[in-house]
């Protein structure tokens, strides 16, 4: 899209306001360049605005429903960057003067030669355009100094009031016993002194008791009949099942764990593995693996 189409192609029925700047040579702006350059310009406009890339530039919106808008296109031969601003509550002679501010922010931002002026025609130097508006735009930015208070006529010169030396000061202020300086949480203290951090204290004592603490005969004979208790049915037909399905997959690897199920009792752990290692040399065999191997 050239850039007058650009700036036509957006029929709104507010009130708008355009100005075209022609670039140097052919160059084409990025959409992510031209929202940084929108969003610049725009603050220091004084207008906060949230920028958003669009498919041929970037796009500002504000609250109070002033729309800003970059299109960057290439007509006759040259880049043009049009600059459009669109507002429903804003006058166009607003708008205009607006725009103004906003064009001549951008000028030291992009390689604009010329300024053509809201569908005038007329082309304006880049040179031209900022020395006319350079006075009016650099009063408008209120420059913030500090300030010092200074003392009126009445008050009369202040004088510097008199510090206490340090010898006065240690007469005034009470000493530090050693007794009353508060301890350090992790310091190594006597247990008579005061302890700021008695409940991290009570906690660790306790955990240190409970873990510490030694289990009765009774609690002991409980924890070995439930180690060497009977199996229960469910287990039992849970590991005779994995071992079953890893004798369908490979019976070398199944007959020492069906053999240890008979002599030794069902161990669903071992019944696991077999299917796993079983499972593992399938995959080779399909996959072609297993010829590779040394052995």
């Amino acid at each position: 899209m050239t850039g007058h189409a650009a700036a036509l192609a957006h029929v709104d029925p507010a009130a708008h306001a355009s100005a075209i700047l022609s670039l140097d040579g052919h160059r084409l702006l990025k959409s992510d360049h031209l929202c940084r350059l929108l969003h610049a310009a725009l603050a220091d406009c004084g207008i906060k605005a949230d920028v958003t890339p669009t498919l041929n530039g970037a796009r500002a919106t504000t609250n109070d429903g002033l729309t800003a808008r970059l299109e960057i296109g290439v007509l006759r031969g040259r880049s043009e960057l049009t600059a459009v601003l669109e507002s429903e509550d804003v006058e166009a002679d607003a708008l205009r003067a607006r725009l103004v501010g906003l064009i001549w922010h951008l000028l030291p931002r992009v390689p604009a030669t010329e300024v053509l002026w809201d569908g005038s025609g007329v082309a304006i130097p880049r040179a031209a355009f900022i020395a006319a508006l350079s006075d009016e735009m650099t009063a408008t930015r209120a420059t913030i100094s500090p300030r010092r208070t200074v003392p009126s006529a009445e008050e009369g010169p202040r004088t510097a009031r008199p510090r206490a030396s340090s010898r006065r000061r240690a007469g005034i202020l009470p000493p530090a016993a050693a007794t009353r300086r508060r301890p350090a949480a992790n310091s190594d203290v006597p247990a008579h002194r005061h302890r700021f951090d008695a409940h991290v204290h009570a906690y660790d004592a306790e955990l240190r008791r409970v873990m510490t603490l030694r289990l009765t005969d009774e609690e002991l004979e409980a924890e070995r009949i439930a180690q060497n208790g009977p199996i229960p049915m469910e287990a039992r037909l849970a590991t005779w099942a994995v071992s079953l399905s890893v004798a369908t997959v490979s019976l070398p690897i199944a007959a020492p764990v069906l053999i240890l199920n008979v002599v030794r009792g069902e161990d669903f752990r071992l019944a696991s593995l077999a299917m796993g290692l079983a499972g593992f040399f399938t995959m080779l065999d399909v996959s072609g693996a297993m010829a590779a191997l040394p052995f």
